[in-house]
């Protein structure tokens, strides 16, 4: 009896040993505590010493200067959680020297939970230079915010990389700078699901990318993934979503783009099409020239793009219940090779397209050429306006379109049909998080677009500052000046507490008094918009690039201030000097962010 009852403690002791933990972390912790919730860890570093698979790790809430890149990964019956106390309230920031999430496969850093937090400033140098950066297999992110990759290199703000397999990210945020927002990068069996990619800018000094450039979601060289429901927003200059192979032995099949919407491709947050900078930001080692053609490259400023290179794999991929409207070029580019087949194009509602095309691509209005749609299969789908690349009209596509009011969930649309449940996919998810963070309403973004799918939500105290055109070019004209819009379309009233401007050109442009914004700081009530005058003042014919800065008091915790891009170049002898500087004029110097 005596030997029995030892092994039965024996085996008390052993199942106690492996039971899950929680522990804690926080800003304002010391790693010498136990990580309890009343005396948290500090430092990640720290908190691996201890946590094992199967264990969760909280963050309180506070900004953390630091990075999640564990040495060791969960397993299949014991992930690691790590999760934020309160939902959108603990932000790991890497401070531009460190990705704020690496999860590494030679570290075997598999089998995460990732959920609630907020990510931000990638690292610069060294690679990756990304924000969130996935190596592994079968992690989970959930409701997480990325923001701000590098400005300047071939960056990205959340990467699932080339051995990345069955990974979800969930409920997502990915914006403001980077050249890509998400990208799956060769790997494969991953899904997005219902993430906001939001581009915002990328100057690509160090990238000789054709500028401008940037992309919101990206299939690249990658087979066997879903993105569904997603959302492609900002002002891209290139392709918005986007499935590639895009070199002779490349492969890009089977993925599915579900139940997505792509908008405003090129075009400012007021549907005006943005006026690019004929100069690509300086300094630079990039050849000058190497520039989008806007006015004949209309493959530019899409929605949605399949690009398949001379010899590479691009077969049976399907864009199924996509909404492509208000982009400055057409809603589909296809480039097609030797080796495409199979792709299809079912359910597509594309209307209000081709706003920024001039006389090439069809011409202004054009939602599709008929030459793309007939390299697809394609079925239900409603497309507007039809025509090919000489502006002949075609017949329009009247089928059902889009079926947006509903989730997709694993490649299934979750309509009540079929023996599944409904599952409305309105109010956005994260609409409330992304309110406080950015200061837009998803919701009432597409609810603009497709009132009859989607109904508007009615808007809390968030702050919504908008600041318009996004791009400003003042060219040689004299007098350079033109005036910047600055809105609120929040229900509450922002208080202005600054605006500045920043960047290398700084000094050559300059706040005039011909606007009607008060002198800040000011405030700004709920619908209403005010503009500011801004001159270019140049002393050579060099070109210059800098950005006007808006900020409010308060802010959100995103940290990158509502800002417009100032490009100009200098005049030459023969161009007459712009106006001077008028008196009066009161500028806030801070240092930028």
């Amino acid at each position: 009896m005596k030997s029995v009852g030892i092994l039965a403690l024996a085996l008390t002791l052993s199942a106690a040993a492996t039971e899950a933990a929680t522990y804690y972390m926080s800003p304002t912790g010391y790693d010498s505590y136990p990580g309890t919730s009343s005396q948290p860890w500090q430092k990640f570093s720290r908190a691996w010493k201890s946590v094992k698979p199967g264990d969760t790790l909280v963050l309180h809430d506070g900004v953390y200067p630091d990075s999640i890149e564990p040495p060791f990964g969960g397993k299949a019956d014991s992930p690691i959680t790590i999760r934020a106390l309160n939902d959108g309230k603990a932000v790991v920031d890497g401070e531009n020297v460190r990705t704020p999430v690496l999860l590494r496969s030679y570290r075997n850093a598999h089998w995460f939970v990732i959920e609630g937090l907020i990510f931000r400033n990638g690292s610069i140098s060294p690679a990756p230079q990304t924000v969130v950066s996935i190596e592994t297999d079968y992690n989970v992110l959930r409701r997480v915010s990325a923001y701000n990759a590098q400005i300047d290199d071939n960056t990205t703000v959340i990467l699932l990389g080339p051995t990345a397999e069955h990974n979800l990210v969930e409920d997502c945020v990915a914006a403001g700078s980077g050249r890509k927002m998400i990208s799956i990068f060769k790997g494969e069996y991953n899904t997005l699901r219902r993430c906001l990619a939001l581009w915002m800018t990328w100057e690509g000094r160090l990238s000789c990318q054709e500028w401008p450039n940037g992309g919101n979601i990206h299939i690249y060289n990658a087979s066997n993934n879903i993105v569904e429901n997603c959302i492609a927003a900002g002002p891209v200059g290139k392709w918005s979503v986007l499935v590639q192979a895009n070199s002779d032995s490349s492969v890009a099949v089977n993925n599915r783009v579900l139940g997505t919407i792509a908008i405003r491709a090129g075009v400012n947050p007021d549907d005006t099409v943005i006026d690019w900078p004929t100069n690509r930001p300086e300094p630079t080692s990039c050849r000058p020239d190497l520039m989008i053609d806007f006015d004949n490259w209309y493959s530019h400023r899409t929605g949605f793009a399949l690009y398949a290179a001379s010899l590479a794999k691009l077969e049976n991929n399907l864009l199924k219940d996509i909404l492509a409207s208000r982009n400055a070029s057409h809603a589909l580019n296809v480039q097609s090779s030797a080796y495409f087949s199979g792709n299809q194009l079912d359910h597509a509602t594309f209307q209000r397209n081709g706003i920024g095309l001039g006389d090439k691509g069809g011409g202004h209005g054009t939602d599709a050429l008929v030459e793309d749609l007939s390299s697809l299969t394609v079925t239900n789908s409603a497309i507007g306006v039809v025509r090919d690349i000489h502006g002949n009209s075609h017949p329009s596509h009247q089928g059902e379109g889009a079926r947006l009011r509903y989730r997709y969930v694993d490649g299934v649309l979750r309509d009540g049909s079929e023996g599944n449940p409904a599952e409305t996919l309105w109010p956005w998810p994260m609409e409330q998080r992304i309110r406080e963070e950015i200061g837009i309403s998803v919701t009432n973004w597409i609810s603009e677009i497709i009132p009859e799918q989607v109904d508007p939500v009615s808007l809390g105290p968030a702050p919504n500052l908008q600041v318009t055109p996004v791009f400003t070019s003042f060219g040689t004209e004299n007098p350079n000046k033109r005036l910047v819009t600055v809105s609120n379309r929040g229900v509450t009233e922002l208080k202005i507490d600054g605006v500045t401007i920043a960047g290398p050109g700084a000094p050559t442009f300059k706040i005039g008094n011909a606007g009607s914004c008060s002198q800040e700081p000011f405030v700004l009530g709920s619908g209403k918009s005010c503009t500011l005058e801004v001159l270019f003042q140049p002393t050579d014919d060099l070109a210059k690039q800098a950005y006007l800065a808006v900020k409010i008091q308060n802010p959100p915790p995103y940290p990158y201030p509502s800002a417009v891009y100032l490009a100009g170049i200098g005049p030459t002898s023969s161009t007459p000097k712009p106006p001077s500087t008028p008196t009066g004029v009161h500028i806030k110097t801070v240092s930028p962010d």
